[in-house]
């Protein structure tokens, strides 16, 4: 059980509003115990209470199992199945003004992972689809704002290349291919916003000791429209992350920059 105070419960810049939000976060997970491979699965739930707006009063769930097959001593297949329901929140860029409560919507997802070590070498072959359903939201002027437009799904495959070249860091190369389909993203007048992206990057781990451990990695990112109406994307990608771990002290941060719709 969580409660906070927030001064901007819609997340406007004029005529804020604030609020006491009670926030319950009930959940379970069981996970195997086996000597090889491994299945888990379990569910997840937030409910967020308004005190005054019980209109923002939102409940989202989450349920998921996920398993290891142990294919060879360094070769493994995973995979995982979820689905979650969802509202989006009143700060988000995709809110529209004038909704008479969050937009709710549902995301399925399901990850096939493939993995191999080989020495000095290591393979990673990971897809992943995500679909994504959106409600239509009641309007304040008792309207609705339709949504069958943001309906989407979403392709991600992954390839990761890994060489240790010494015995505290590793080299490696990822590349990243995405491909985004809309039901029907015309359907109020918008433009066609199907799209396709690559991403290829290089970078470098390093573990020393377990007590310094991090990632720096760089490299450029494409992304091309079906419809020309909207632009191209063309941009440099970097990032990076440290994790220190001292006897009484414990720093993480991180950095990146990337490409979203």
């Amino acid at each position: 059980v969580e409660a906070h105070f927030n001064d901007n419960i819609f997340g406007t810049t004029t005529n804020t509003k604030s609020d006491l939000v009670t926030k319950l976060r009930p959940g379970l997970r069981f996970d195997s115990d086996w000597n090889n491979h491994q299945m888990s699965f379990g569910a997840r739930l937030e409910a967020g209470l308004f005190k005054a707006s019980s209109s923002e009063d939102y409940t989202d769930y989450n349920l998921f199992t996920s398993g290891r097959l142990d294919v060879l001593r360094d070769t493994e297949i995973t995979g995982r199945l979820e689905y979650n329901a969802k509202h989006q929140d009143r700060s988000s860029d995709d809110e529209v003004g004038g909704t008479a409560e969050p937009t709710t919507f549902s995301q399925s997802r399901a990850r096939l992972g493939f993995a191999r070590d080989v020495a000095i070498v290591s393979l990673a072959v990971d897809a992943e689809v995500n679909a994504f359903d959106y409600d239509d939201t009641p309007n304040t002027d008792g309207t609705q704002t339709n949504n069958d437009d943001r309906d989407r799904q979403d392709f991600l495959a992954t390839l990761r290349v890994g060489y240790e070249w010494t015995e505290n860091s590793e080299l490696f190369t990822r590349a990243t291919l995405e491909h985004r389909t809309y039901d029907d993203s015309e359907e109020d007048g918008g433009p066609n916003r199907r799209n396709s992206g690559l991403g290829l990057v290089a970078g470098s781990t390093f573990d020393f000791g377990g007590v310094t451990t991090g990632e720096l990695f760089a490299g450029y990112s494409a992304f091309d429209y079906a419809d020309d109406r909207l632009s191209a994307t063309r941009e440099m990608m970097f990032g990076g992350s440290l994790l220190w771990v001292g006897d009484l002290w414990t720093f993480e941060g991180s950095v990146s920059r990337s490409i979203d719709e």
